[in-house]
């Protein structure tokens, strides 16, 4: 349950760094609507891709019938990303 609820905080990180980005200086932040519209759509699409990702992984984990299942729904981790464990060989 830890691993799924830091896999949804880590799907949301790149909307937090959004969300703290400051106004365009020098000047009266000139309101375009056009270029307003396209980023709401990018980050519109990134939400539903976030989304689809978390209801992929709650789908996999609540059809799981024993440890191996589970294990699988997680995705694949890279190299360097081992959250602190060392493999067990």
């Amino acid at each position: 349950m830890k691993k799924v609820l830091l896999f949804a905080l880590a799907m949301n990180l790149p909307m937090l760094a959004f969300a703290q980005q400051q106004p365009p200086q020098g000047g009266q932040g000139q309101f375009d609507p056009q270029k307003f519209q396209e980023r709401k759509t990018r980050v519109l699409a990134g939400i539903d891709r976030r989304i689809d990702a978390l209801q992929q992984a709650k789908s996999c984990v609540q059809q799981a019938q024993d440890p191996q299942a589970l294990r699988a729904c997680r995705p694949e981790r890279r190299e360097g990303d081992r959250g602190g464990k060392q493999p067990s060989n």
